[in-house]
């Protein structure tokens, strides 16, 4: 499931204006959903783990991994387990970066709570996107195929 962050500069903009905000995804599935609903235009920037589809290492990775990948795989061991022990993230984010970028939206995946409509389920995730950017067509094909699951379901 996926948690849709508004930007600071998001609270300036006026309503009816998602088709030209600027997407920072830092999910590579969000990444792939961006692509599928044709918004690559509007992604200004990923996630360092987002390599698909390929485009998407064109364009400005706004995470890194806290430890060097070129390590032997113990030493990478180890450091997972420290950083983790001290209750710190194995990822950093590039806030410089972030701020110079000026996202009006970026896509970040929940850890916590559940949205009862579509729970947990790529179709959600796509539900989401698709509402917030105006994607009609996949909103509408959504919709259908959630009445058709609950029919099969409970009828």
């Amino acid at each position: 499931m996926f948690i849709i962050i508004l930007y600071p500069n998001f609270l300036t903009q006026k309503v009816g204006v998602f088709y030209c905000m600027k997407i920072v995804s830092l999910l590579p599935s969000a990444t792939e959903i961006v692509y599928l609903l044709n918004l690559q235009e509007r992604l200004v920037g990923v996630s360092h783990e987002c390599d698909f589809p390929t485009d998407a290492l064109n364009k400005p990775a706004v995470t890194y991994s806290r430890i060097n990948k070129n390590l032997p795989s113990h030493k990478i061991d180890s450091a997972v387990k420290q950083l983790l022990k001290n209750g710190e993230s194995l990822y950093g984010l590039d806030e410089h970066l972030l701020e110079k970028l000026r996202p009006d939206i970026i896509l970040t995946q929940e850890l916590c709570t559940a949205i009862p409509f579509f729970r947990n389920t790529l179709a959600g995730d796509f539900f989401y996107v698709a509402v917030l950017f105006g994607s009609y067509e996949l909103i509408r094909y959504l919709v259908m195929e959630y009445i058709n699951a609950l029919q099969k379901t409970y009828l």
